[in-house]
């Protein structure tokens, strides 16, 4: 698999996204149904737009959206706002499944997601990754491959070890889970100050709202660690040092809320903070592709 594929894809999963949230009468569809042809060639139509237009990545070292690879389906999920989108490599028929992170379009619904799914393992967002991941698989005869951000890489390591895929790499992971003492600490927190006033910022809002709407599932804790014991495939997570989820609590004393993240990883100097850009320019590509074949299980430059 080539890196620089998975790179693009995690990126261009927010366009298909995005793409979703400006139509809604899609979403219940895309859960049942794939992608037909005239929706592939609209949504690949927006992607060209929103690579260049919308969300352009500056000084790019590659082709932030190259021809030789294909959206062949998608899915949005609207209860929790998540998404994903199959992608073919048409060199080499390689399938890729990549999932969206928060996307600042709908900034509150993403954070509320959060709140109730890695603070309260609520379970919620799993099942309808888990069905496309399956549903990709059998539609094209292949063995996708799972790539992500923030996010969205919470839903590959989740997909990954519930579906034992033998490959998956995701960039800047946000926290998998958080233990049920930590919850407890966040709720007590909560539980002093109700509501935030006078906050500008609807992420912020809406993570704080998610921490509080449902209770702790700790049975979805205990089955994604069991789960992860029988784990036999390869993830593979670059970081961001600047990033504060990833990089910073990563390498500090929070490193159990990652350990859903099985597999090797790299911590870049330089990559900027929580956002994918930095990872387009020349230099990060060619220290991650260096550190790919160099078979280390981690390494931090």
């Amino acid at each position: 698999m080539s890196y620089r594929d998975v790179l693009v894809t995690a990126r261009l999963s927010y366009g298909v996204d995005t793409y979703y949230l400006q139509h809604p009468d899609l979403k219940l569809q895309s859960l049942s149904t794939p992608l037909s042809e005239d929706l592939k060639r609209e949504i690949k139509d927006y992607l060209y737009e929103w690579d260049k237009v919308v969300s352009p990545v500056r000084n790019s070292a590659i082709d932030t959206n190259p021809e030789h690879l294909e959206v062949i389906d998608a899915y949005f999920d609207a209860d929790t706002y998540t998404s994903g989108t199959a992608f073919r490599n048409t060199n080499t028929n390689e399938i890729i499944v990549a999932y969206s992170g928060s996307n600042g379009v709908a900034e509150y619904q993403n954070f509320r997601t959060n709140g109730t799914e890695i603070f309260n393992m609520r379970g919620a967002m799993e099942p309808a990754a888990i069905e496309f991941y399956r549903r990709v698989k059998e539609n094209t005869g292949q063995l996708p491959i799972l790539t992500g951000h923030s996010q969205g890489v919470k839903l590959v390591s989740t997909v990954a070890i519930v579906e034992n895929v033998s490959e998956a790499y995701g960039f800047n992971p946000a926290p998998t889970f958080f233990t049920e003492p930590q919850n407890k600490a966040w709720k007590e927190v909560r539980g002093r100050y109700p509501v935030i006033r006078y906050v500008p910022l609807n992420f912020v809002k809406g993570l704080y709202d998610g921490v509080g709407e449902v209770e702790y599932n700790a049975e979805s804790f205990r089955t994604l660690n069991s789960l992860r014991e029988g784990y036999s495939g390869n993830m593979t997570y670059i970081a961001s040092r600047g990033d504060f989820l990833s990089g910073i609590l990563l390498e500090g004393v929070n490193r159990e809320i990652y350990q859903n993240y099985v597999g090797r990883w790299l911590v870049l100097d330089n990559a900027g903070w929580h956002l994918m850009n930095e990872f387009f320019l020349k230099e990060s590509i060619e220290k991650v592709e260096a550190y790919l074949n160099s078979g280390r299980e981690w390494k931090t430059n």
